[in-house]
């Protein structure tokens, strides 16, 4: 489910949005400080493909397990099953507050959706 981010609070950043990928098998790195706009960035994408979105905080566990989880999956499910879970079809991905020490390597190998990665740090 995509989240509503049509607001007069946050402007549409429509030429950041028109530089990003709009189909699956591309990655995306946001790197910014908190309050840049990271996460508004990424609903606003969302919001403009309206393809399913599968969004998770690095925050509140594993990125698989989150994934897993979003999938109707059980949360131990291998990166195989997610994988093919996420090739079901057409998905965006969202995965916040990265620290770098997560294991994508599944996910960034096979690029089976739209991945928005975004983290404070390098």
């Amino acid at each position: 489910m995509a989240l509503a981010w049509q607001s007069p609070v946050y402007l549409e950043r429509g030429r950041l949005l028109d530089r990003l990928p709009e189909e699956v098998g591309f990655a995306v790195h946001l790197q910014a400080p908190a309050g840049f706009g990271k996460s508004v960035l990424a609903g606003q994408l969302a919001a403009r493909l309206g393809m399913r979105t599968l969004w998770g905080s690095a925050l509140l566990g594993e990125p698989r397990a989150l994934l897993a989880r979003g999938l109707g999956l059980p949360e131990e499910a291998p990166w195989g099953v997610v994988l093919e879970g996420l090739k079901a079809e057409p998905t965006l991905v969202v995965l916040e507050d990265l620290t770098g020490e997560e294991a994508l390597s599944p996910l960034l190998r096979t690029l089976p959706c739209l991945l928005v990665l975004a983290s404070r740090k390098p």
